[in-house]
Formats: C-alpha cells, structure tokens, sequence
C-alpha cells in the first residue's frame, strides 16, 4: 500500500478504498474482516493480529486433541480468542456486537469462508446483501470466529441455530471463492469475470513442501487424510491455469512464499523472526520485484468502485462501438443520413468530476426503444448544469448518430429563441413564421421516427409559468408542454432547482442533487488549483471543503480566488472564518466560469436570487419564513418558532423552501436545517435592500412573545430555542433595547441561570444594566429586576459578597419605590436569604426566609414557585443549623408540593429529594439516603443532561454517600465519571477538575488505618456524626460560667405557617394529615404572626446591625414594624 500511495501522489488510501471484493479463510478471513470490515491499515492490521495470536496460542488449554470417549477436544482457550476479536473491534470504534451486514452500503465487500458443520459445505458469511436464501447474519465477532474456529484448535462457533468450522475444509485457498461470488455479483448471467477484471490479487500462506504419504494408520487418518483434505497447491494450479493469460497480461497475480516456512505451524507464533525473514527473501527476489512493479501500477491507476451493472455497461459500449463499426463502413448510410445536429453552446468541462448521477442518467435516458423523458432538481451551484453539460458530451461520443440541442428555460422568450435556432439546424425554418410557430413545427418533425435519435435539454427550468404564454391577439394561453416532441428515438432532459418543477416535467423519473461528498468535492478542487503543492495538505482542504458546504460552484469560485490571488488554503479558511459581512463579499466575487451563461452572475452570493424571488412571487409567507430564519442560527429551527400562520399555509410554505432546497425538515418533522451559504445570501440581499434592521426588529419582537416563561416544565421547549435567540440578539445592532428586546433578553437570561450558563447571563444582565442605567431611573423597577438577577448570578458564580450588597440595595429601593407588601420585596428577601445562608449567617438567612415565605403565602400562595423555592432555602438552613427534626418535618412537606405542582419527574422535586438525602445522611441512614440520591441523579439526568453542573453536584452527594458506607470501589468509579464530564466542560486547569482528579486519588490510594476504620463500621461513624451535628447547635449562658446542654432549636412557628397554608388548598396535600390543635385553635395568635415576625428566642443574643441592610434602614422596622 505505501508503493501504491506513493504512485498515486494524493490522499492516502486504506486497502478497503482500492479493492471491490475481499474474501479469505482463517487466518485470511481474519485479515479479510479487519482490512475490509474494520477498514482498517495495513500496519495496523499486522499490530492487532500480532496482539492476537500470541493472547490465543501463548498457552495451551488442553494437551491432548481428544477426550475419553474419543470426541475431539479443542486444544486452545476458544474465550481467549473471542476476547482478542472483541478487543480488535472495539479499538477500531465498533461495538462486538454490530453486525458483519449491517445494511450500510460500504465500497469494499467482505466475506469469509465457513464450514457447516451438520452439512460440510461452505458457507459465505458477508458485509452485504446477497440473492441466497438462508444466508445466516453473523456479528463481526461470530464470524471472525467460525472462519477461525480450526478443528483440534478451537470450539465450533454457534451463529444463530448452526454450528461452524473454519472453511479449511473445502476453501482453504478461497481464490475459486471469491471468483464464483465476483460473478455472481458483476456477471451473473454470462459468468465471464476475466473481461471485467481489473486487478486479481491471491495471497498465500507459504508453501508448506512435499510431503510423502504416512503407511502408518494413525499417522494416515490425522495427517495425510487431513493434509489431502485442505491442500491448497492443487487450487491454485487449477486457478493458475484457468488465468494464465491475465497473469501475463498484468491483472491477476499470486504471492505465496516459496521457501523457508516448511514446518512452521500456524500456532508458532514466536517464530515471527524466521516468517518476516523468509517474507522479507522472497519479495525482494528478482521474479517477485517485478510482479510487485506491475501489480502496483495496476492498482494505482484504478479511479472508483466498480458499479453492480458493470456487466451491463461494458456490453453496451462494445454493442456500440460495433454499431459504430458498421456505420463507418457504409458508405451508403453516410451519403443518405444528414449529419446529426450539434446545438450545445457551452464547451466541455475539462474539470468535471464524475458523480454516481450520470450512470443513472444515462439508464433512464438511454433504456429500451421509447422516449424517456427525466428531471433533476436540486440546490442553485450544485451543478445541475455541469452534469447537463457532460451528458451532452457523452452522448455525443456514445452514440455519434445522435442530435443533441440545448434549449436555456429561464424565461419563455429564451425557450423560444432556442428553437428557432433548433429549426434553423434542422433547416426546416420556413421563409415567413409566425413568433410561436416554431414550437409545433418542432414537435411534428423531430416526432417523425425518420428523423433519428436526438436528445433535448433544458436547463434551468425552474418557473413552470414561464412554459404558458397567453397569446396578444386572444386569451388563449400555449403551454409548451404540449409541443414536446414525442419518438421511441428521443429523450428529454431538464435541470430545475424545484421538485415542483421537476415532478411537472416528468413524473416518474426526478433525481435530487445533492452536494458533492468529500471524496468528490476533494477530486474537484485538486482538479481546478493551479498550484498542485496546496493540495498535499489534506486535512486543511477537508476543512476548506467543509466549510464549502460541498457545493460545487463554491467551490469553483473558492478555486477561482485561490488562483487569481496565489493565497493558500489556510488564508482563505481565515477569510471565511472572519466577519460575516468579509465572507459575504468573498462570495460576492465575479469569476471566470465557462460552464454557465454570459448573462447570469457568477458569484455564489448571486446565485439564489432568481429563486428568491421566485418564492417571493409564488408564496409571500415562504419567503417571510426565509427572511425571518436568515436572522436565526442556520440549524435545528423549531417551526413553532416561525411567525404564527394557518397550518395549511405554513405547510405549504415549508414545502416550498424544501422544493428549493433552501431548508431540509430534520427527522421528525418539527425542526429545520437551513443552507448555510443560502442564510448568507439571504442576509447579503436584505442588506442590499435596507430591510436588514427591520427585519432583525421583527424577529426579536416575534421570538420575545413566543419564547415561554424560564421553568422547569418549559425546558425541553426553551432550550430547543435559546441558540437561535442568542444568535438573534448577537445581530441586534443598535445599543438602544427595545421592550421587546428587554423581554426577550430578560427571559434568555433566566434560562442561562437555569442551565448554569453563568458568564452569558451576566453578560446579557450587564448590558440592561447600562442601558436602563443611561435612560431610566436609578430606583425603577426594570433596574431593580436587573440588579436583582445579577445578584443571582454573583451568589451562584461564587461571588456572595458582591451579592449581597447589591441584593441590599435593590431591597432599600424596593422598599422605598413599592412598599414592603410587595411581591417584588419577597423575591429579595428570598435571594437574600440564599446569599446569607453561603455566607453561613444562618439566624440572618431564616429570618428572611421566613419573612419571605409569609409574604408569598400572602400574595402569591403555598404552591406558587417563589413559595416553593424559599421553602427549599429553609429546608437548607435547618440542615445546615442542625435542627433536623424542622428540616425533616418541612422538607416532606417540601417534597409533596413540588411533586404535586411541578410533577415527579421535575428538577423541582429532584431538589426536594436531595435535601431528604441530606437530612438521612446527617442521621446515619445511608441506605435510604443512597436510593433516594439515585432516585434524584436519574431525573436530574433525564432532564438536564449528564455534562449539566447540576447533575455532577448530584452524582457528588452520591459518591459522598457511597464513600461513607466504605464503598469505595463505586465511588471511585462515579469520581472518574465526575472527573471525565468535568474534563469535557472546564479547562483542564480549572479548580473543579482539579478537585474531581483529587477525589478519584483519594478514593483509590490506600487511606490510614484509622480512616479505614471509620469508613466500614458504622458505629466507629456514629460518634463522630453526632459530634458534628452537636456542633452546629447554640450554646445559651444560663449564669457565669454555666452553659445549658447543646441542644438543636425547637422553634416551628415557619412549619406551623405553612401547614396552615397547605391546608387552605383544594383537597389539602396528601402525605400531611394533621395541623397541630394549638395552630387550628389559636386563629388570632396564626393571623397576628402573619402580621407581625418577631425574632425567635435563640437569635435574641445576634447583634441588631445584623439585621440593617445599609444606610441605617432597617428592614424589621420598614417590614414588620
């Protein structure tokens, strides 16, 4: 293969990329499987069944072949070797249990010989579909293992309900093989392979020498019998014979060596040395070197996989050029015919590149003795064109008897200018016509058989009302479609970028085209730089292709600006990776293109224009949803993103962008991918026309009313949603923001929150903050829910401190602007809260829990979200006081309102779980708090994702929870997986993958006896549990020096508020059944707390400044005094 690439001076090529067929027995249906299956190198194929023959013959399992009862018994460890397989698949990316056929079209077939055991016939197991009946389905491993599964060696393998032996047995030398299923493939009925064969290549194992026959019966039966049996040598002069002529033609050739591997057995594989050596002798011998020559240059001038009708074709070329034959020679048939006729106004592509498209072009065309008529259609600049082009040049040379005429169909004055240029080739144009007359005078004579073969085609046929023309003397329309002639000898062709079009054209035979793929794309930009050097770095022009999109005219402009400005590929992949607007001048470009039309714009930029208003003129809500996703990311659109419609309207209108290929639906059916050189162009024409900034405008105000609240239950919806707002806003030109803007900005900045997107909420957050800063009031309330949110964010990004000031300052401000009964001023107290529980001001944050739960109970009710988010932040605080019996008692009740409202399912009630677990952790109940910790990660990770912070922070509580029971094989485990997605989402030298590598170190490294010690017996935890509980709670001075017992705080006057709350709702809550007497009793005590909030007894000794936010004001006097 390095002979055969250094040949061929271009892109490297893997064995599967130069051969059709593979097929090998054992040793050579291994290699058979990982060069062609596997695809994999040459080199690395040696490295991976040297790995495996010295795991599966390194030790013997049994020593003897057989067993007591005279049953043969297989010698080496059958385990071993479906290990080895497995491990060789598995490095190349594939699971062991894919499949050999696995449905997918590859360029390279495989088989490999078995045999069946109950029946001893061979057996063909293969990576593709074949005509045989009950061929079975093998997995790549199963079938690896039957072609291996040697007698005395190995186990027979199951696949399905048959047992297989290696094809040694019948096909040991499977050369005969591989020949009978080559014809069965590309000859099936003349079975003349030799005609089609470009290259036959046989690889031997080494000749093994001349052995005489055994007089001894057992040595007959073991040896000889079996030596008999699977001796290749008569196969191959059989084969040898049969393709002597393409030996010495240089297409078939056989390399087996000839001397020096006598006696070496296929176990032995520590004689490598000896094998290399003996290799290494015969290939540089004088003979072989130049077979290599010729089997190399064979090879390196092979083009492309060879087509399943090449049988077929290669008939039809030689029928031809026998027809031509006998036309030559008729000297008759040259004085009587006119000469075909030769109307193409375009000369031939020189860099055209071959596509699968024209063979089946041709097909249709050219099939059976009628007329055909077929349509392509596909993207502008996908070269539709071009293959219009090359048809009309091999027609020409295929079949010299043939006329050929190019009728351009852009507009109904252009199709009939070509006919009468038509007519005029023909010389059948009268002195005196009428304008229109030319169209039936057309159809009659090319209708008349004698008039011979001839082939139309119309390009660009795109608008299906150009093809009616209302005549200016009556209302009576010509539709052209009527006067296409109609002969068993003609053809008719059009290109159209619509499938519309293409369906009117011809029902039946429409072919899409699509861009080129890499390999195609990458053959034609070699074909069309100039400076050769450029293309031997083939990663950057994969990259350059790439961003291509594969589109032909891209292409050949990108190629175009490469020559005519001597630049390289990397300078322009930097061109095309910078300013939107420099990309779209760069497409912009005019370029020299002899392939299209004098009049047309060349530029890719330009292409599209003619379809745009095409659909502009057609349908005006098609080219308002392309206008509208122009100022959106180009992928995964969500059409109820797109402008409110009829669904009977918006399905045509989609239907007509999918007609055009501007837009392609995702499977599905509810997104949509848009071109990305199309969303360029779109953009550069609403530049051009001024409409750029309204329709921007648009967008912002359409998405900012359809974009759904920032919840939990909204996510799925939203998310699908945020990269085509981010995208939006990033277009947003204007400093000046809008209601609309500020809407849909505000709502995207929740999101992020949400998504733990912490840098892009402050960043959208610190932009309303300047604006309103410079036109609305300090204490506006816009400003204040700004401030408020990058509160939020602080507290989140670490940042408690710069936090809390300024929660501070929004309260101050609320209290002044709206008075403490508002919602707002509860919203506050909640984050503040939050922020002083980071801060560990524990008495600070529950009084403003608190105070925040009884204004949301008061506004908004139990179940609401603030509600239910301050209860959780309270749950927090009684953990982290060590009032377990509160956090208990409130976070059930936590639980069952975030089940009832948000469902079971939600990340709401996941948070409520945790909490539980924190609380079961505290009281030595890791077993509980172990399945409700794996309860919770599992909904997190439904909902938000394994990379989600939230969900590394909920498998962190596990591995802790593991780690406390002494299991720390599980939590080493869980650790990797943390440190691994952390890996994935932060820089290698962030902090949080430090801390994650440190945790998997720790729980793998050997710990000190006494940590051991505490980890496995549970009553070793229990002291220090309780000792760290104790210290969470108040020492109260009862007289000098004399302190009461710690014991955790017992006030439940926030439960008792919420209790009573749960209990006003329609059917109570299930799971909370009773309110304590005092509360249901003591109506005035319950309405007068909900008034008045004095501070619990054990926060009587926290100093008053405390409880001052700033600037002297007090927020008990302003709340609750």
């Amino acid at each position: 293969m390095t002979l055969i690439n250094s040949e061929r001076q271009g892109e490297p090529l893997k064995p599967c990329d130069l051969f059709d067929m593979i097929g090998g027995t054992s040793t050579g249906g291994l290699i058979a499987i990982m060069l062609g299956r596997l695809e994999m190198e040459v080199d690395d194929c040696i490295e991976a069944y040297r790995r495996l023959m010295k795991l599966v013959f390194s030790e013997k399992a049994n020593s003897l072949p057989v067993d007591w009862s005279g049953n043969v018994k297989s010698q080496y460890d059958s385990r071993k070797l479906r290990s080895a397989v497995e491990d060789v698949v598995s490095r190349c990316g594939l699971s062991p249990n894919d499949l050999l056929n696995d449905g997918k079209v590859r360029p390279c077939r495989v088989f490999v010989c078995a045999t069946a055991k109950d029946t001893m016939e061979v057996q063909r197991l293969r990576s593709y579909n074949s005509s045989e009946e009950n061929t079975p389905s093998p997995t790549i491993c199963e079938a690896a293992l039957a072609t291996s599964a040697a007698t005395k060696f190995f186990d027979p393998v199951l696949i399905g309900d048959r047992q297989f032996i290696d094809g040694a047995f019948g096909a040991n030398n499977p050369v005969e093989e591989v020949e009978e299923e080559a014809c069965d493939i590309w000859c099936p009925s003349s079975r003349n392979l030799k005609d089609l064969v470009k290259c036959l290549l046989s690889v031997g194992t080494g000749h093994t020498g001349q052995q005489g026959m055994n007089d001894n019966i057992f040595k007959f039966i073991s040896k000889t019998l079996v030596r008999m049996a699977i001796e290749p040598v008569s196969t191959k002069r059989r084969f040898m014979a049969r393709w002597r002529n393409e030996c010495e033609g240089g297409r078939c050739f056989r390399f087996s060596v000839e001397h020096g591997l006598e006696g070496v057995r296929m176990t032995e594989y520590h004689k490598r040395p000896l094998i290399e050596t003996a290799t290494q002798d015969y290939l540089l011998h004088e003979n072989q070197q130049s077979q290599i020559r010729e089997c190399v240059t064979n090879l390196a001038r092979k083009e492309g996989k060879t087509n399943i009708k090449f049988e077929a074709i290669i008939q039809e070329r030689a029928m031809r050029i026998k027809l031509q034959h006998d036309f030559d020679r008729s000297q008759i048939a040259i004085q009587l015919r006119r000469p075909p006729s030769w109307l193409v106004p375009f000369d031939r592509n020189l860099s055209y590149v071959d596509r699968d498209v024209m063979v089946k072009v041709k097909e249709v065309l050219f099939r059976d003795h009628c007329q055909h008529e077929m349509a392509i259609f596909g993207l502008g600049g996908v070269g539709k064109s071009q293959i219009a082009i090359e048809l009309a040049y091999q027609t020409r040379d295929e079949y010299p008897d043939c006329s050929v005429f190019w009728i351009p169909a852009m507009r109904f004055d252009s199709i009939r200018q070509a006919f009468t240029k038509v007519a005029e080739s023909l010389r059948i144009m009268p002195v005196e016509c009428k304008e229109n007359d030319v169209f039936p005078l057309i159809c009659d004579h090319l209708s008349q058989r004698t008039n011979g073969r001839w082939l139309l085609i119309f390009d660009n046929a795109d608008d299906i009302e150009e093809w009616t023309e209302k005549s200016t003397s009556s209302s009576v329309q010509i539709s052209l479609r009527d006067f296409l002639p109609k002969s068993p000898l003609g053809s008719i062709f059009f290109t159209t970028r619509t499938v519309q079009a293409a369906q009117y054209f011809a029902s039946q035979d429409v072919l899409h085209i699509p861009e080129m793929d890499e390999q195609e794309a990458t053959c034609m930009l070699k074909k069309l730089l100039i400076n050769q050097d450029l293309i031997n770095d083939g990663k950057t022009m994969c990259q350059l292709l790439k961003r291509l999109t594969y589109l032909p005219l891209a292409i050949v402009q990108a190629a175009a600006f490469i020559n005519q400005n001597s630049t390289d590929l990397v300078r322009y992949i930097a061109l095309l990776d910078g300013q939107e607007q420099d990309v779209i001048d760069l497409f912009s470009e005019e370029f020299e293109d002899n392939g299209r039309y004098k009049s047309s714009r060349n530029p890719v930029a330009a292409t599209w224009l003619t379809s745009f208003c095409q659909i502009e003129n057609r349908n005006p809500l098609a080219a308002r949803y392309l206008s509208f996703m122009a100022c959106l990311d180009c992928r995964a659109i969500p059409i109820s993103l797109l402008p409110s419609a009829n669904s009977l309207e918006q399905e045509k209108a989609i239907g007509i962008l999918c007609a055009y290929s501007f837009v392609r639906p995702r499977p599905g059916g509810h997104c949509l991918d848009l071109h990305r050189l199309v969303q360029l162009a779109m953009r550069n024409c609403m530049r051009s026309t001024n409409d750029w900034k309204q329709w921007v405008n648009y967008a912002i105000m359409e998405t900012s009313q359809k974009f759904p609240s920032p919840e939990s239950k909204n996510r799925i919806l939203w998310q699908e949603y945020l990269p085509h707002i981010l995208r939006l806003l990033q277009l947003k030109s204007s400093r000046y923001i809008s209601k609309a803007s500020y809407i849909l900005m505000f709502k995207v900045s929740r999101c992020l929150i949400f998504d733990s997107r912490l840098e892009e909420a402050e960043s959208l957050m610190l932009q309303l903050q300047q604006e309103y800063g410079r036109h609305s009031r300090p204490e506006s309330l816009v400003t204040l829910s700004v401030d408020h949110n990058l509160a939020i964010i602080f507290s989140l990004q670490g940042r408690p401190r710069e936090a809390e000031h300024l929660a501070t300052r929004v309260l101050q401000a609320q209290l002044k602007l709206v008075g403490p009964d508002h919602s707002d001023v509860a919203i506050t107290l909640c984050t503040l809260a939050s922020i002083h529980f980071s801060l560990s001001n524990l008495p600070v944050a529950e009084w403003l829990a608190v105070a925040a739960i009884k204004g949301f109970i008061r506004k908004k009710g139990v179940e609401s979200y603030h509600s239910l988010t301050t209860i959780g932040v309270l749950v927090r605080i009684y953990i982290q006081q060590g009032r377990l019996a509160n956090a208990s008692e409130l976070g059930n009740i936590h639980y069952l309102l975030n089940k009832k409202a948000t469902g079971i399912d939600s990340p709401d009630t996941a948070s409520s779980e945790e909490s539980l677990v924190s609380i079961y952790v505290l009281q030595g109940r890791y077993a509980e708090a172990e399945r409700l910790c794996i309860q919770s990660l599992e909904k997190v990770e439904k909902v938000l994702g394994r990379a989600h912070q939230r969900t590394l922070q909920t498998m962190n509580y596990l591995i802790g929870i593991l780690g406390s029971q002494g299991k720390d094989a599980d939590a080493a485990a869980l650790s990797l997986e943390v440190a691994q997605e952390s890996e994935r989402n932060y820089a290698p030298d962030d902090p949080k993958v430090r801390a994650a590598y440190q945790q998997v170190q720790w729980y793998t490294s050997l710990k000190p006896l006494h940590q051991r010690v505490f980890d496995r017996v549970a009553h070793a935890r229990k002291p220090r549990r309780i000792i760290a509980t104790r210290r969470l709670h108040h020492r109260v001075k009862l007289y000098g020096g004399l302190y009461c017992p710690r014991r955790p705080v017992t006030d439940d006057t926030a439960i008792q508020i919420i209790k009573k709350a749960v209990l006003a709702l329609p059917g109570g809550l299930d799971g909370v059944q009773t309110v304590p007497d005092k509360l249901c009793n003591d109506q005035g005590s319950a309405d007068k707390s909900s008034d008045l909030f004095e501070f619990p007894y054990y926060m009587s000794n926290v100093p008053q400044p405390q409880f001052c936010f700033g600037g002297g004001i007090s927020i008990l006097a302003h709340i609750f005094g």
